[in-house]
């Protein structure tokens, strides 16, 4: 008798759990999408006043004449491509959140975390130059990233040289077997003392695409084949509001308006070694 109470117990016990179980994976859904519709409005919405804007610079290349209106119709035309590239991209990102969203409602509820708490399943954050990642199975795993997850360090050249950078591609090699990235960076430090225009700040925390065919190694050169020193590249400061309060905020999220997460190089009084 006693056993069939205990079994029926924990019958009760399991059903009850898939139900709780159930109801957060449901939930957890719903949020999801309503995420999702945001996102999709805001990349919309981006779009339209993008394009808007591009076709009114457009327009205006009327009142130009000669070499003036076919500059200006291929700079409206170039913003017009940006537009839609950035478009692509703002799809393509919401699609990736999507499916990690998703992934991570499967385990909603299950209390599955990695360094005892500190995080949860499927939450990203970034320690220094890495980003990692709390697994699903309590394991945390980090991989670098190009530029120590500083956004993209492309800037225009008047911008870079007005601050008295080095606007040049990275070069390294001897004479006849000198390499160069297929991009162009804005340069800081080294032996010229180059520095960075205001709002940006020189990082030497940084790697190449190891992907790319041929290996770049220190000893970066300025053509012609001028050694430059230990150069930096030139990255946007990020807005941290909260840098300073004594709490080192690099958990990554996935919500609009989420503060940039904070690491050793960004914000060094929050995340001490």
């Amino acid at each position: 008798m006693k056993r069939s109470i205990l079994f029926i117990g924990l019958i009760f016990s399991l059903i009850l759990i898939g139900g709780v179980l159930a109801a957060d994976f449901k939930q957890c859904n719903k949020e999801c999408v309503n995420e999702t519709q945001i996102k999709m409005n805001e990349c919309k919405s981006n779009f339209t006043i993008c394009s808007n804007n591009a076709k009114i610079s457009l327009k205006q290349c009327n009142s130009y004449s000669g070499t003036n209106k076919t500059t200006c119709v291929k700079n409206s035309r170039t913003e017009m491509n940006k537009c839609t590239d950035d478009k692509k991209t703002c799809l393509k990102d919401i699609d990736n959140s999507v499916n990690r969203c998703k992934k991570k409602c499967f385990y909603a509820g299950k209390n599955i975390t990695c360094e005892n708490g500190t995080y949860d399943a499927g939450q990203e954050f970034l320690q220094g130059c890495k980003k990692c990642e709390c697994g699903y199975n309590g394991k945390i795993s980090c991989k670098d990233t190009e530029y120590c997850n500083f956004e993209s360090p492309f800037i225009s050249k008047e911008t870079c040289e007005t601050g008295n950078g080095l606007y040049q591609q990275l070069c390294s090699g001897t004479l006849y077997s000198m390499k160069c990235t297929s991009e162009t960076y804005c340069q800081c430090d080294g032996n010229f003392n180059y520095s960075c225009p205001n709002g940006y700040l020189c990082t030497h925390n940084f790697l190449l695409n190891q992907n790319k065919k041929g290996q770049f190694t220190q000893g970066w050169r300025k053509l012609p084949q001028i050694p430059i020193g230990d150069i930096g590249i030139c990255v946007k400061k990020p807005e941290l509001n909260n840098c300073g309060n004594g709490i080192c905020e690099e958990i990554v999220c996935m919500a609009l308006n989420c503060p940039t997460p904070e690491t050793i190089y960004n914000c060094p009084q929050d995340c001490k070694n």
